[in-house]
């Protein structure tokens, strides 16, 4: 059973949803703080993901600290407050970046995409337009309904089993323009970066390997990745929009998968917790 599996089982038993959601006068904040990516809104797994074949076996948020009890408590709380009120923990989030002054927003530091944090990502992008929002998804369909908003970046993030979202993506007839794709490797996968020409981002197994060129992450092969993105600026910036090559893409995403697959096993013959 991969690790995404259990954290599922285990997250359905907790019971999580009898919390409620983040009320205005809890005292602990929506936002959460990553020592890499910086600020970052964190939601459960369980509840919004749709994990790829690689993601399932690897996903960083499956264990340790994103995976223990209070964590997934504040997960589904933060989660339930963009189902409920979108417009409201919009506002909420956004009087906690202005407190610590955030130069951008992760959105989806764990978890994915759903539709209140759609319509919470509109409302937040409009209230703040010199905020850069840095949304990161595996969840093609429902970030075509993102805003196209100047201060809006859609990160779509693929690997080796899910070049069928990446066809979907290119596929949508309509999408926010201000997009790019990541390549996720897998653990001892052998990547070329001559073949990932089109990604905006390689990402190397846990940063592993030796510093490499772009489209590679300067985080591969760091002595440290502390504050790295905040550092880079290329993912929540116009800078990895305008490396991206949509005809390599599609030459790329030209080739099979067993998406669905995977997708079934871990929902039990669903394929989309809220697509």
């Amino acid at each position: 059973m991969s690790i995404v599996a259990n954290l599922i089982r285990r997250a359905r038993d907790m019971n999580l949803e009898a919390n409620g959601p983040h009320r205005d006068d809890d005292p602990h904040p929506m936002i959460s703080k990553n020592r890499v990516t910086g600020w970052t809104i964190n939601v459960p797994i369980h509840a919004t993901c749709q994990p790829t074949k690689v993601c399932a076996a690897t996903c960083y948020a499956a264990t340790g600290g994103p995976a223990c009890p209070n964590n997934l408590e504040k997960q589904m709380r933060v989660w339930m407050k963009l189902e409920s009120d979108p417009e409201g923990a919009a506002e909420r989030i956004d009087r906690e970046l202005t407190k610590v002054k955030a130069q951008f927003l992760r959105w989806n530091g764990l978890g994915d995409l759903t539709p209140g944090a759609v319509e919470a990502i509109r409302f937040l992008a409009l209230r703040r337009p010199d905020l850069p929002i840095w949304v990161v998804t595996r969840k093609p369909t429902v970030a075509v309904n993102l805003p196209d908003l100047p201060n809006v970046f859609v990160h779509l993030s693929v690997d080796s089993s899910s070049a069928s979202r990446l066809r979907a993506w290119l596929n949508a007839p309509t999408k926010p323009s201000r997009w790019f794709a990541s390549y996720q490797a897998s653990p001892n996968e052998k990547v070329s970066l001559a073949e990932l020409q089109g990604f905006s981002v390689v990402f190397r197994d846990k940063y592993k390997g030796a510093v490499e060129p772009s489209p590679s992450c300067p985080l591969n092969g760091s002595e440290s990745i502390d504050g790295g993105c905040l550092a880079c600026k290329r993912c929540w910036t116009n800078d990895a929009v305008d490396i991206r090559d949509e005809a390599l893409l599609r030459a790329w995403a030209a080739k099979p998968d067993d998406d669905l697959g995977v997708l079934a096993e871990l929902f039990g013959g669903s394929t989309s917790p809220q697509s």
